[in-house]
């Protein structure tokens, strides 16, 4: 797991910027299904934050399905991002992220070609960083 940074002067509270952070070392498969991530008392000792804002983003990743908690196991990486149980939600969560960026893109003038051209070619970049970087 990368080291997660928090700023303290950032308009984003501190236990989205640490969800946000999570949230991309899955995306950029730093973090795979299985794997542990820190317990809320090491990363707030780490981060140097009370404990109650890091529990607080690890709620927000395991309501998003992201994480999943144990006493036993600790905070760990889910998978089987594709069970029948989750379908449903994963494709709601999607088509929110997706209705919410075109909305506001129409809303600041951009023309539905523009903000097609623009989110495929992110995706194309961001395709290729992966890549290089496996």
């Amino acid at each position: 797991m990368a080291d997660i940074k928090v700023n303290a002067h950032s308009d984003i509270p501190l236990y989205k910027q640490i969800a946000e952070q999570i949230k991309q070392e899955v995306a950029n498969l730093q973090l795979k299904a299985g794997d542990h991530i820190p317990t809320v008392r090491e990363l707030a000792f780490t981060l140097k934050i009370n404990p109650a804002t890091v529990a607080r983003a690890y709620q927000e990743l395991e309501q998003q399905g992201i994480v999943g908690a144990s006493r036993r196991r600790g905070t760990i990486v889910l998978g089987d991002t594709d069970s029948p149980q989750r379908l449903p939600l994963r494709r709601s969560q999607l088509e929110g992220l997706v209705n919410k960026m075109i909305y506001e893109g129409l809303s600041l003038g951009y023309s539905p070609d523009e903000l097609d051209a623009a989110f495929n070619l992110s995706l194309a970049r961001w395709r290729n960083q992966r890549m290089s970087s496996d």
